[in-house]
């Protein structure tokens, strides 16, 4: 009987302890709310463009900052970016891919940061170009 009770002393000593690494864990663990991450699989369809520039905006549209402006050789480019602006919950993210200088990709999406998913892509609108005929 000796020895169960000198254990569960030592239990009692370790519980404290557990707690404490526990705690410690998921205040290291949690996301700066000054960062951005994108989905890892948008590092493979980004890599095929030249730069590529990421832009995040409120759900108005109203530009908050620039995720992202250069190359993306790999997922790791796209973690922890930096939005000292950045809120959390839903937000626009607007991807521009260039190639010789030039805008061939440009995509909105509606992202959640919370579940790090696309919720909805916002086709890209181009200015509608009328045709005026004068009559004489």
């Amino acid at each position: 009987m000796f020895l169960k009770n000198k254990q569960i002393g030592r239990l009692f000593w370790l519980l404290p302890l557990i707690g404490i690494i526990l705690i410690w864990g998921c205040i290291n663990s949690e996301k700066n709310p000054d960062t951005f991450d994108l989905p890892s699989n948008f590092a493979d369809s980004l890599s095929r463009f030249e730069s590529v520039l990421i832009i995040l905006k409120d759900t108005s549209g109203h530009p908050l900052d620039t995720l992202f402006k250069g190359n993306v050789k790999s997922a790791s480019q796209l973690k922890n970016l930096s939005a000292p602006h950045y809120p959390g919950g839903k937000m626009i993210v607007t991807i521009i891919g260039y190639q010789d200088g030039k805008i061939t990709y440009q995509v909105d999406r509606i992202f959640n940061g919370g579940t790090g998913e696309t919720e909805k892509i916002i086709p890209p609108q181009t200015p509608r170009y009328e045709n005026k005929i004068e009559r004489r």
